[in-house]
């Protein structure tokens, strides 16, 4: 009796997906590099520059801001399957909040004013410390009018509300599973999966010319809305039997769409080339959601046929990139104002930058972060004494807190 209890409740635990692990690990590292490009690109309002610019890089950032963000929200939709099926909507929801929550506060009420301090102190607006600093940050209230904002953390409150919402939604899905026959019969049918990616298109058609990217919950339908298809286009492909090796038999179909609609970004917008009769803004926000879309679905595909295996150091990469990714941006911005009155050339100043940052956020995550259980716990990790390391079955048994 006990082997065959063993073997049933096996029989509902997922296998460990290594291709997600690389992928969320990849994902965040790719934030961090993209935002270290935002110091030396010529659009935005980042308070801190370097003193160059680059075409090239500037070209480059706009390719990877396709999907970067769209793939971060796909894998942690994945994870969030794999959570719900071992711990069911009440205990995802509760593990859910237990993991983000506090780097969420954290986020606001310690790396925001430590931003807006570093801001102030490089414009010469103030001479106080930051911990001097710090009581009138908490006493001006939320931004834009206060201090107080999540920052480069808003896919942290995102992700937040996301999970509440795919709780109820997995009870629903658990109760009429008719939903994944007709998920798999569409992915299996000669490729029509790759006819979702009009979803993304026509979305960011409607909803990109008139609202804008704000990274505020209550005012940022766009984004807001597509970034909720990605996580439910992650929770769907690991919903279904044998999605991921359906994903990777894709691939290839995938990867040539995604290189169209970014040639078409590239040549008709990013060059000003304007080689397609008809071309329009309306053409240029669908192409955006497309290639979203095509370029998520290829890396993902790529990622299950050649990366779904072990590494030793896969499980303690997985646990620290997400509070490497909460402190990478403060750390960044600091690099940033040291390599302000540097004249090395922007080849060398850009990887200087990358490598500095790099090795100041390890820094802080290595000696402020991990030997300190409140600190652990403020961002995003267990206490050392419960553990460790992350045990993450299927790349989503969901103790990774942004999965």
């Amino acid at each position: 009796m006990q082997d065959q209890g063993h073997r049933s409740s096996s029989e509902f635990r997922p296998s460990r997906r290594h291709d997600l692990d690389r992928l969320r690990i990849l994902a965040f590292l790719l934030l961090a590099v993209t935002h270290t490009g935002n110091l030396f690109v010529s659009w935005g309002d980042w308070p801190i520059r370097s003193g160059y610019t680059s075409w090239g890089l500037e070209r480059l950032l706009l390719f990877v801001s396709l999907w970067r963000l769209p793939l971060v929200f796909f894998v942690s939709g994945a994870g969030a399957a794999f959570s719900l099926r071992s711990r069911g909507p009440g205990g995802f929801t509760w593990e859910r909040f237990r993991r983000l929550l506090p780097p969420l506060m954290g986020g606001v009420f310690l790396i925001a004013p430590l931003q807006v301090w570093m801001q102030a102190r490089y414009a010469g607006l103030t001479g106080e410390s930051f911990l001097e600093f710090l009581p009138r940050a908490w006493a001006s209230g939320p931004s834009p009018q206060g201090f107080l904002g999540w920052q480069h953390l808003w896919f942290v409150g995102y992700l937040l509300v996301f999970c509440q919402l795919l709780a109820a939604l997995h009870l629903l899905a658990t109760r009429h599973p008719a939903w994944t026959r007709w998920a798999a019969g569409l992915m299996g049918w000669r490729g029509a999966f790759l006819l979702v990616g009009f979803v993304p298109g026509l979305l960011t058609a409607l909803l990109g010319p008139g609202h804008p990217r704000s990274y505020v919950l209550y005012d940022d339908w766009w984004n807001l809305t597509l970034s909720l298809g990605f996580f439910l286009m992650g929770y769907a492909i690991a919903g279904v039997p044998g999605g991921f090796d359906r994903l990777a038999a894709l691939r290839g179909r995938a990867l040539a769409l995604g290189l169209l609609s970014a040639g078409l970004l590239f040549t008709q917008d990013w060059l000003g080339i304007r080689t397609f009769i008809g071309w329009t803004p309306a053409w240029h926000f669908f192409t955006e959601g497309f290639a979203a879309f095509a370029w998520v679905t290829a890396i993902a595909g790529f990622a299950g046929a050649h990366l779904n295996r072990p590494a030793s150091w896969l499980a303690q990469a997985n646990e620290a990139v997400f509070p490497f990714f909460i402190w990478h941006l403060p750390v960044m911005w600091a690099v940033g104002i040291l390599l302000a009155d540097v004249r090395l050339g922007f080849p060398a100043e850009f990887a200087l930058a990358v490598v500095l940052t790099f090795a100041g956020t390890a820094a802080v995550v290595c000696w402020a972060v991990y030997p300190f259980d409140p600190m652990r716990i403020l961002f995003g990790l267990k206490p050392r004494d419960l553990a460790p390391l992350p045990e993450l079955g299927a790349s989503g048994d969901a103790k990774a807190p942004t999965e």
